[in-house]
């Protein structure tokens, strides 16, 4: 009996210690985040659309589109009441990275840019500089705005550039399906076929995906 009261004083000593710890840490951090300063005692898991992060008991979350100061106006949240929060306010933000993700059509028609996933800001440049070029050469008409992503976006989320070949130019896109699998983004393309005349024209179409900092790879399945 005695060794059972003394596994569970030492329990309830150990369950203390981390209460007061994720207390200590909770404190500095949301100073920190109330200072536009990142959290110091948290796992980063922010999303493209989103800044996300757990720590001992707590999490810091607020949309990105919300913030754009940085992180002052995120919100801190206990593990226990970020549940009921979640269940309450079940957005696109969070969704996406799971079904339902949302895209952006920033190329109509055949473009040779390779399917890639921009982590940083100096990569984003290099599509802004390629997408430029293009413009200049070929009076192409991206629709992406240099200022659309700025340097912070990329501490929180990567872009994925998914450049879709449907192939003849009479053939259809009808539908783009996109989820994801472990660290891969899955784009499951539905194209229309078309039967009888090919013509010798390339159609296609260039999308623009925000995703988690965890999604490293692209899947294009036809």
């Amino acid at each position: 009996m005695k060794n059972v009261l003394k596994a569970l004083l030492i329990i309830v000593v150990v369950l203390l210690v981390l209460v007061v710890i994720g207390a200590i840490f909770c404190g500095i951090d949301k100073n920190r985040i109330s200072k536009n300063k990142r959290p110091i005692f948290c796992i980063n898991k922010s999303g493209g659309s989103s800044i996300h992060y757990v720590g001992l008991g707590y999490i810091i979350h607020g949309a990105y589109d919300d913030i754009p100061g940085g992180l002052e106006n995120a919100k801190v949240y206990t593990w226990f009441n970020w549940s009921s929060y979640k269940n309450q306010n079940v957005t696109n933000t969070y969704k996406e990275f799971d079904i339902d993700i949302e895209y952006k059509i920033i190329f109509n028609g055949y473009d040779e840019y390779k399917s890639r996933i921009i982590s940083n800001y100096k990569d984003y440049h290099k599509l802004i500089e390629y997408i430029d070029s293009q413009n200049e050469k070929y009076g192409i008409a991206f629709d992406l705005n240099p200022e659309d992503y700025k340097e912070e976006y990329f501490d929180y989320g990567s872009l994925a550039i998914i450049n879709i070949v449907t192939g003849s130019g009479m053939n259809k896109l009808k539908d783009i399906n996109l989820s994801t699998k472990g660290n891969t983004l899955v784009c499951d393309v539905d194209i229309d076929y078309a039967k009888g005349t090919v013509t010798a024209d390339i159609n296609g179409k260039v999308i623009l995906v925000e995703v988690d900092k965890d999604i490293t790879n692209i899947e294009i399945n036809k």
